[in-house]
């Protein structure tokens, strides 16, 4: 499970996003800690559509970012922003970027009384492997296994 100060952001992005019409989705370590896989997050990753990048910028305008860069690979605008002390990663990602070709059946994890949209395990695990990063596939699939 993520940290109180992991929660705390999460709560701080569902209170701004869960009526603002932005589809998205956490994924990455965060994702893999909610869902009982024991990881370290090094920050919270979140995915949003390319097209309501300035919405979600309006929305959290009050928070510290860094510079709005498109991705070398064509796929996506990416910047970080600080709520609180956690690095929160935006990725928003075009229609043919990796995260959005291999979504499927994408899940809500209930905390407290936030139901938090997330990544399945199979689509991060996809994803990473898209990535090249087999490391982190590798621990999905054990943890998916061992089930």
């Amino acid at each position: 499970m993520v940290n109180l100060t992991y929660l705390k952001a999460i709560k701080i992005l569902y209170s701004k996003l869960s009526d603002a019409g932005i589809e998205r989705y956490i994924t990455g370590k965060t994702n893999l800690s909610l869902q009982g896989i024991k990881i370290k997050p090094s920050h919270l990753w979140i995915l949003i559509h390319d097209t309501d990048l300035d919405k979600f910028c309006k929305l959290f305008s009050d928070y510290e970012r860094s510079e709005i860069i498109e991705l070398e690979n064509g796929e996506a605008k990416e910047f970080v922003m600080k709520i609180d002390d956690v690095d929160v990663m935006v990725c928003a990602e075009y229609s043919h970027g990796t995260y959005w070709v291999v979504m499927k059946n994408p899940i809500l994890i209930l905390i407290g009384n936030m139901r938090i949209p997330c990544f399945s395990l199979e689509s991060d695990r996809d994803a990473y492997i898209r990535l090249g990063m087999l490391n982190k596939a590798e621990i999905i699939n054990n943890h998916l296994n061992r089930q």
